[in-house]
């Protein structure tokens, strides 16, 4: 899947866009070159060097050199951790019970539609709950091994709720 904001240039030069940010993701060898293109985006427009990334749109970047002499290499490895934990303390809900995942497939949601409930007030919180766990299980492009993989086993079960959410999230 292509991603239109990350833009892969010659000797190794990784550009990720988002609106108004900008990073670059360079190994040293290609430190001349990054200040090349940051010299030619900056013709363009006004532009801020913050030193290294160690975090873009909630994704945490963690850079590390390991070797000595000639064989030195630097990896640089994404974590969605940081921002997956932010979730529930966006939306109060820090001290929510967790549950196993992914979800018992015998679990039903009480939705507002069962209780003939036609509309509810503000479906909006529960809207923005559930595309944070989107995002996380898709935007940010899990490891094998993350959270997210299982977040993405829940989207599905949570989706069809988001026109009549069930009733505790109707006043968020």
């Amino acid at each position: 899947m292509a991603n239109p904001n990350l833009h892969l240039l010659r000797d190794g030069i990784l550009i990720l866009w988002y609106v108004d940010k900008i990073s670059m993701l360079f190994t040293a060898d290609a430190t001349k070159p990054a200040i090349e293109v940051k010299a030619r985006i900056s013709e363009q427009y006004v532009i801020t060097n913050l030193g290294p990334a160690f975090q873009f749109l909630g994704i945490k970047i963690h850079c590390e050199r390991h070797g000595t002499g000639t064989a030195t290499g630097t990896a640089i490895s994404v974590g969605q951790e940081a921002f997956i934990t932010t979730i529930p303390k966006r939306f109060n809900m820090q001290n929510a019970h967790s549950a196993s995942s992914p979800i018992d497939p015998n679990v039903k949601l009480d939705l507002a539609e069962d209780r003939g409930e036609k509309e509810l007030k503000d479906i909006r919180g529960y809207q923005a709950i559930v595309s944070s766990l989107m995002y996380a299980a898709l935007a940010t492009r899990p490891s094998a091994h993350s959270q997210s993989l299982h977040i993405a086993d829940t989207i599905p079960f949570l989706s069809p709720a988001n026109s009549l959410p069930p009733k505790e999230f109707s006043s968020m």
